[in-house]
């Protein structure tokens, strides 16, 4: 809890506090004493990989309320084929309406 805490509380601040790695160092067999009998493990992010999680879970809450309906991406109730039937459907009502338009696709890649 205490990263959770210090992140709260920064506010802006110094991003470095809560951005470290942790390096462990764990044995490779029973007995080691030597450097070469360990394995170094780091924990690079693991408090920020964290604390997203924890805000994207909480966001999932009111998502649907910041994004809108026409939108396809970041929703777990849509998928990216609505995109498809959402531009499909406006074209048949446009051209039912003989509504000159100019459509561009655009490839976010």
């Amino acid at each position: 809890m205490a990263p959770f805490h210090q992140f709260y509380h920064l506010a802006g601040g110094d991003m470095a506090a809560i951005n470290r790695a942790l390096i462990v160092l764990l044995p490779k067999k029973d007995g080691a004493t030597a450097i070469t009998d360990f394995r170094p493990i780091s924990l690079i992010h693991s408090v920020a990989k964290l604390i997203s999680k924890v805000l994207s879970m909480r966001l999932a809450k009111v998502i649907h309320t910041i994004i809108s309906l026409a939108q396809t991406a970041f929703l777990k109730t849509k998928c990216i084929h609505d995109s498809f039937l959402y531009v499909q459907n406006t074209v048949r009502h446009l051209h039912r309406r003989k509504t000159p338009v100019l459509l561009m696709k655009l490839d976010v890649e």
